[in-house]
């Protein structure tokens, strides 16, 4: 433009904006692929503001988990589904956006007034200008119901084994205390009665070798046991135990560890022990009073011979007497059998002897 404003010509400027272009299409190509990604995932997920909660976006998924549409949503707090108070989901959040913890366990309430145990993924991204966490939410609810009854159910286990009248431990592949029941303790004299994660041979170091190769054994499958054996201790003390030794399994199968079961029969084997002995005692007696008996008898039958032999001997005179008066004097003397057989019994009551008139 002249002095008088007449244009004289024209001034262009041209800047090259190819790169900004490109840029701007990779955003939005990076926008349309986040948008599909979260509004298709089957996973429910939200975008929330970490500077009080507000709920940005949700995607159908959170939309059919919570029961609430994806306007209600996005007009609620994150404080509205999360049971904790809003100081507590503020503190949380914080953790999440300064990325020092990405994982957490939530209780949300659903539009039916249900609560489920969720587990969250949660970390910064910045949409445009904003800062928002990405909140990917799955739910474990029936996951924590399991494992709230496997819970129960190994502390019903730990229980049981506890207080079983019996000498139980249950060990891992590592030959380390699991259960161990208080009769075990007892009967082993251990003092330390928190055996949990402790090494077996640890315990007890003076465990002979044959049963250390009974435990290799077990943990390849086998079950063994003994109705009587003895084990050393270090002291010189000997225990007399029965046991069994069995494997236990995962649910996959393998072996996990060793269960031991046993029973110390000291003091039974110290009755058997003293009542062998004193039936021998007994065995002992009796062979030496039969032995005694026996020479008795022998002593009485031959004084009974003797006495007999010193009777029949005056018997024996007296039937020659009677038979030499009968031959000499029969004619004057009169007898019947019976007197004779009377006389040669030793019966003075059975003399008859008659004179004949």
């Amino acid at each position: 433009v002249d002095a008088d404003g007449t244009v004289t010509g024209i001034v262009g400027i041209g800047r090259d904006i190819t790169q900004l272009k490109r840029v701007e299409t990779a955003l939005r190509e990076s926008e349309a692929r986040y948008r599909s990604l979260f509004q298709n995932n089957h996973a429910t997920m939200l975008l929330i503001d970490p500077d009080g909660g507000q709920i940005v976006d949700a995607n159908p998924a959170a939309e059919r988990y919570y029961g609430w549409s994806r306007d209600a949503l996005c007009g609620m707090l994150i404080s509205d589904i999360n049971v904790l108070s809003k100081a507590e989901v503020q503190a949380e959040m914080d953790l999440a956006r300064a990325e020092k913890r990405n994982h957490f366990i939530f209780r949300h309430r659903r539009a039916d007034g249900e609560i489920r145990d969720v587990e969250v993924y949660s970390g910064p991204i910045r949409l445009g200008d904003r800062a928002l966490l990405y909140s990917i939410i799955h739910d474990i609810t029936d996951r924590r119901r399991v494992e709230r009854d496997l819970l129960a159910w190994q502390d019903l286990l730990q229980a049981i084994i506890k207080h079983a009248p019996s000498s139980i431990c249950v060990l891992d592949r590592e030959l380390r205390y699991v259960y161990v029941s208080d009769r075990f303790i007892e009967d082993y004299r251990l003092p330390d009665r928190d055996l949990s994660g402790k090494r077996h041979y640890d315990v007890f170091p003076d465990i002979p070798e044959r049963w250390r190769e009974v435990h290799r054994r077990v943990l390849e499958g086998e079950t063994i046991g003994e109705k009587e054996d003895s084990f050393l201790r270090a002291d010189g003390t000997v225990d007399w135990v029965r046991w069994e030794c069995r494997p236990w399994h995962l649910a996959g199968g393998e072996v996990a560890g060793i269960v031991l079961s046993t029973e110390v029969i000291a003091e039974r084997k110290q009755a058997e022990m003293a009542l062998r002995t004193l039936n021998a005692r007994l065995e002992q007696r009796v062979a030496e009073r039969t032995a005694e008996l026996e020479a008795a008898n022998e002593e009485l039958e031959a004084f009974a011979y003797s006495v007999s032999h010193d009777l029949r001997a005056p018997l024996r005179a007296m039937d020659s007497f009677s038979a030499a008066l009968v031959a000499q004097h029969s004619g004057c003397l009169l007898y019947t059998s019976a007197a004779a057989d009377d006389l040669l019994c030793g019966d003075p009551g059975g003399r008859r002897l008659i004179k004949k008139k």
